[in-house]
């Protein structure tokens, strides 16, 4: 049996539009959003702003009616035209209008960052993220693309993602899980040259797992997917990607080897061979594993050769001085997924890998400490701030006992973000027409000129749109948990446009 994954269908006419949905270049791009936004006005809130979600629920009748609108298609053609010049400006890879996953879609095969994240929070019509860990790792990806930065993501992909938040009316949080459609979402499945999927495996202590590859494409940057709900798959390991942060401590193990073996195993099969292996926290960090047996396999090296050749390329960063931030596994429930591939494929006795987890002063011998792993594998070490990073240089002495603090092998890299997604369209409007251009964002911008008055009045104009985002959303929860009027109105009137509120 063969399945298939087909592109929405729209005419000629709006078929730039479809090259623009599967692109996320489109989020940072004022005429696009307009674009789809300008389709349907109440569906597109309704898809969660999901252009691929947009184009499959509007009728044939409602499409064709579109495709004679003039304006829509002047300018759709016209945001396509300018996504397709910035793709290809500076030597970028030509422009292919396509909703096949082509395994070297926007890769430059030169030397490249390979950026192993348990989650990137790129826009919510790709509900692959939780938080800030998340958000980082997106507006690196997308800073990439803007930078013309040789860089591709490794990332898993959730059926359920992460849990959409209630409250109940005496204020409890409720989780709810809701599946989504992969078809539905702007990804493409990566086929190989016959149209067959690329598919990763890994060998499970008495079965083989399979996982399927999805394409998201950010501006010039690849963004790969790993996903287990596939057909050849035990109902069991389905359940692998079902959600984000799974709280069954086997699924969630089995989660992070395939992130990090699959992962680098991914990159092998894609031909990409990275300078740089980039871990965002430590769930990444078993792709060490791989890159150790792939090297010794070979170069006919030994372990500790292998170990120090692969770490001077590897760059890990933590991100929390939190104990419960520090993802640990116990060695008994690790043993049967590695033990016998230790000794076979590494020659090693298991111990020794194991003390590459271990936490000096951890009294359980059976804690293994995925971040103890990545610092011990990793040339370089950074945290996300100056201030975290002599934390943590006080916090990971333990390591190198031998060091004074001062001289622990852990720098820092400010967090920043990627300014065009981070600003809200009044303010972006005011900035570019102060300086009657486009913003840079990779370029510092003088904004004296702009009035203090003019200033405010936007920051107004931003608070006014949140509050009334909120109140809609706060609405619909308390409507759903079947409050009272009174209650509403109350609750609702808490938020005052003239009123510092702080948020959290």
């Amino acid at each position: 049996m063969k399945t298939y994954c087909h592109a929405p269908s729209v005419p000629e006419e709006l078929q730039p539009l479809l090259d623009l949905a599967y692109n996320l270049w489109w989020t940072t791009d004022q005429e696009a959003t307009w674009l789809f936004r300008r389709l349907a006005p109440g569906l597109w809130d309704v898809v969660n702003h999901n252009p691929v979600l947009l184009l499959r629920s509007l009728t044939t009748e409602e499409l064709h009616f579109r495709a004679r609108n003039e304006e829509i298609v002047t300018r759709a053609r016209s945001a396509r035209d300018r996504m397709k010049q910035d793709l290809e400006a500076d030597g970028g890879p030509a422009f292919q209008s396509t909703t096949r996953g082509h395994s070297d879609l926007f890769i430059e095969h030169h030397p490249m960052a390979a950026y192993f994240s348990s989650e990137f929070g790129i826009h919510e019509s790709l509900p692959i993220y939780s938080g800030g860990l998340g958000v980082l790792a997106g507006d690196h990806i997308r800073s990439a693309s803007d930078l013309r930065l040789p860089f591709c993501g490794i990332g898993l992909l959730y059926r359920y993602g992460y849990f959409h938040q209630r409250f109940s009316l005496d204020d409890w949080q409720l989780e709810e899980f809701q599946p989504h459609g992969f078809h539905n979402l702007p990804l493409r499945l990566v086929e190989n040259d016959d149209g067959s999927p690329l598919l990763i495996t890994l060998h499970l202590p008495d079965r083989d797992l399979t996982a399927r590859v999805w394409l998201a494409q950010i501006g010039r940057s690849a963004l790969y997917l790993l996903d287990t709900f596939y057909r050849e798959n035990v109902v069991e390991d389905r359940e692998i990607t079902a959600r984000l942060y799974d709280s069954d401590r086997d699924r969630r193990l089995k989660q992070e080897i395939l992130l990090g073996i699959g992962g680098a195993r991914l990159l092998q099969q894609l031909h990409i061979s990275p300078r740089r292996f980039h871990m965002n926290e430590g769930h990444s960090a078993f792709l060490v594993l791989e890159r150790i047996a792939d090297f010794m396999a070979k170069n006919g090296a030994g372990f500790d050769e292998a170990l120090t050749v692969t770490a001077s390329s590897n760059v890990f960063t933590t991100h929390t001085p939190v104990a419960a931030g520090h993802e640990v596994f116990m060695r008994d429930a690790m043993a049967p997924y590695f033990n016998q591939q230790l000794k076979e494929r590494m020659g090693i006795d298991p111990d020794r890998f194991f003390d590459l987890g271990k936490r000096p002063g951890e009294n359980d011998p059976n804690k293994f400490e995925m971040t103890s792993l990545a610092m011990r594998t990793s040339h370089r070490i950074n945290g996300v701030s100056r201030l975290h990073g002599e934390v943590a240089r006080r916090q990971w002495n333990i390591l190198w006992p031998e060091c004074d603090e001062a001289d622990v092998p852990v720098s820092h890299v400010t967090n920043g973000v990627h300014l065009h997604n981070w600003m809200g369209d009044p303010m972006r409007d005011l900035v570019g027409h102060t300086l009657d251009a486009d913003i840079d964002p990779s370029q510092p911008t003088d904004l004296s000129g702009i009035s203090d008055e003019s200033l405010w009045d936007v920051r107004q104009k931003q608070r006014t749109d949140m509050l009334t985002f909120i109140r809609a959303r706060a609405e619909r929860q308390l409507i759903i948990g079947n409050t009272g009027r009174e209650n509403l109105v109350d609750r609702l009137s808490v938020l005052d446009n003239n009123t510092l509120t702080i948020g959290f």
